[in-house]
């Protein structure tokens, strides 16, 4: 699937999580970019940013996971839902097989995962990319956080929805693109290259329908801003100019975490797929390696 992309695949905690590689395949922990892909995407979010990579013949490797229930990734067992904090936990156990700390990046819901990743685990994460995402969904009103419970808590126990077949794949990346994707059709059709299947009848998303519930609570703005407090590595927030954030809400947040570095990208919320990933790659490498040799002389100075 997809050109130079290396399939590969993880079991943690009984949860066979998919994943896809392009670029070195010898390139260590510390040239290693692992991304997490946004609500009802998959790993081929970040195709276009692969091949990208792989064309530049850097010395760096950009693995794209499928988060569970999403691409070529398990479902969660019938008694465990997807709630944000569990995504993080698993993810969590994923990057522990790695030989060292990685540079993790996050579109969308996988930039908040990535965020809570970098601020509990900083063991883990050498540096951190949000793309089209600075903070996390907040819930500041206790009649919403309890109707969202409710709520999401009726939709566990009642039977879901589950789409009908279409008839081809062009119908199947019509109907993404209607049902509220902001992507454009060629970004819509990677996704749904690999996040549905061709049954006899008919082609099936493989998505959990479950992963639309969401999560049971959200953190109020006062935790999001502690806990955005608690990321220390370098940090790097690449928000599209036509995305979801605008100046005002980003300068706010830059308030509380000064050590954000904020970048605008022509585009909208899957700018990453869309907007020259070859200029973007060229970018977020650079980016990465003013961290690391930040990294370095903070190391030097402090006898490390």
């Amino acid at each position: 699937m997809g050109d130079a992309c290396r399939e590969q695949a993880r079991v943690v905690r009984g949860v066979r999580m998919a994943s896809c590689s392009w670029g070195s395949a010898a390139a260590p922990a510390a040239r290693t970019l692992v991304c997490l892909h946004g609500w009802q995407d998959n790993a081929w979010s970040f195709r276009a940013l692969g091949e990208a990579v792989a064309a530049s013949g850097a010395d760096w490797q950009l693995t794209a996971l499928d988060l569970p229930g999403h691409g070529l990734s398990d479902h969660l067992p019938a008694a465990q839902f997807y709630n944000l904090w569990d995504y993080v936990s698993l993810v969590i156990d994923w990057l522990r097989a790695d030989t060292g700390p990685v540079w993790l990046c996050g579109h969308s819901m996988g930039g908040m995962i990535a965020s809570v990743l970098a601020a509990v685990r900083p063991d883990l994460v050498r540096g951190l990319v949000t793309l089209d995402m600075f903070g996390l969904a907040t819930d500041d009103s206790p009649t919403d956080q309890v109707s969202r419970l409710v709520r999401v808590l009726r939709e566990q126990t009642e039977p879901l929805a589950v789409s009908r077949p279409s008839p081809d794949l062009a119908h199947a990346v019509a109907r993404r693109q209607r049902f509220g994707s902001p992507a454009t059709a060629a970004a819509n059709q990677h996704l749904v290259e690999r996040g549905a299947e061709e049954t006899a009848t008919g082609w099936v998303f493989r998505l959990d329908p479950r992963v639309r519930l969401g999560s049971v609570m959200r953190l109020t703005t006062e935790q999001v801003i502690a806990l955005g407090g608690m990321i220390h590595c370098p940090w790097h927030a690449i928000l599209g100019k036509q995305g979801m954030f605008s100046q005002r809400v980003v300068q706010r947040g830059q308030m509380h975490w000064p050590q954000a570095r904020v970048y605008w990208w022509p585009g909208n919320h899957h700018f990453h797929m869309e907007s020259a990933p070859e200029a973007l790659w060229n970018t977020m490498r650079g980016l990465l390696h003013a961290a690391a040799d930040e990294l370095e002389d903070n190391q030097n100075s402090q006898g490390v």
